[in-house]
């Protein structure tokens, strides 16, 4: 996610910050049942997106980002149709230009995305059939 400074309040100034972000994985997995195991290419489409009160001079209201990468997903299977899920994966940010809101007193609030970002997720399934 974003790293975000906040503006602290002066005179009723501020800001708010919201995100959306779509992640798409495509994996390959090598079977030992009950274990899965296998590599995937991770592409990730995000925006962030600020609303601001009282501020003199905004540069911007939102910023987009593509980031590409790649990782591992390991699954266990607990029964037929259960199992638990693993995955990492490390991803590279395409350069994009942020958002900065200063307010009138020259107080600056900047939000701004690294440019590595790292994914740790646990899961449970069910398989329909």
């Amino acid at each position: 996610m974003p790293r975000t400074t906040e503006i602290p309040k002066l005179g009723g100034a501020s800001a708010t910050l919201s995100s959306a972000m779509a992640l798409a994985r495509g994996c390959v997995a090598f079977a030992a049942k009950p274990f899965e195991l296998g590599p995937c290419a991770v592409f990730e489409l995000a925006r962030c997106g600020a609303e601001h009160r009282a501020i003199a001079h905004p540069a911007g209201g939102h910023a987009l980002w593509l980031a590409f990468g790649a990782g591992a997903e390991a699954r266990l299977h607990v029964t037929t149709r259960w199992w638990v899920l693993a995955d990492a994966a490390l991803l590279a940010r395409m350069p994009s230009a942020g958002s900065t809101w200063a307010t009138d007193t020259g107080q600056v609030a900047a939000h701004e995305v690294a440019a590595a970002i790292g994914r740790v997720s646990l899961g449970i399934g069910y398989e329909f059939q």
